[in-house]
């Protein structure tokens, strides 16, 4: 069972859905302070599942964005791995960033859940741990997938602007081209190996 987003949505870097006009614009997220609570949660041994579910259920009251215990359970449940594992890595952030706690206060119960587990499927939880780019990267499309602009260097990015980066950081486009590269290097030496016997008078 999945709540809010569909996993198209977070390959967006614009705003995820269009507001009614007499809603006041979204509080963009602060990058920065994000990435810093974020390595600071990377650092920490991952926890239990029964923690992260205790958590995001004290969060979701908090932000007053679900209120029945299997409208948490059953998504959570539902959740691979990976997607648990962000899922986690988001929740402990977004406890520490009232600006990430206001992008989904206002998201509503598609918050998290869904969006974790859309993005288990392109970025791996250990990259992310490994990585202040894929951290980026998780944070940018979090935002972009719950309608938040993004605010880094004390300045908000144009969603122009955040749509490029996100383009640059895409780590399966990036996976995919490190693939065919790692294939025609493959070709290459295989190609190089067969004319060096050829010219040492070998048989193929």
């Amino acid at each position: 069972m999945r709540l809010g987003f569909a996993p198209d949505l977070i390959a967006r870097s614009g705003y995820a859905a269009a507001m009614p006009a007499s809603h006041p614009p979204p509080e963009p997220l602060d990058l920065d302070s994000a990435l810093s609570a974020l390595a600071r949660v990377v650092g920490r041994p991952p926890p239990p599942d029964r923690r992260v579910l205790a958590w995001y259920a004290d969060l979701c009251r908090d932000l007053g964005i679900c209120a029945e215990p299997l409208e948490l359970v059953l998504p959570f449940g539902g959740l691979s791995p990976d997607g648990r594992a962000l899922l986690a890595l988001l929740v402990q952030t977004a406890r520490q960033i009232p600006s990430m706690q206001a992008a989904a206060r206002r998201a509503g119960p598609g918050a998290f859940v869904p969006v974790a587990g859309a993005l288990a499927e392109r970025l791996p939880v250990a990259v992310v741990r490994a990585a202040p780019l894929r951290q980026s990267e998780l944070l940018r499309r979090w935002a972009a997938a719950v309608g938040a602009p993004i605010m880094a260097g004390g300045r908000v990015e144009a969603p122009a602007r955040s749509a490029r980066i996100l383009e640059r950081l895409d780590y399966t486009r990036i996976r995919a081209e490190e693939t065919r590269l790692d294939a025609e290097r493959t070709i290459a030496e295989a190609r190089r190996a067969a004319l060096a016997k050829i010219a040492a008078g070998g048989a193929l």
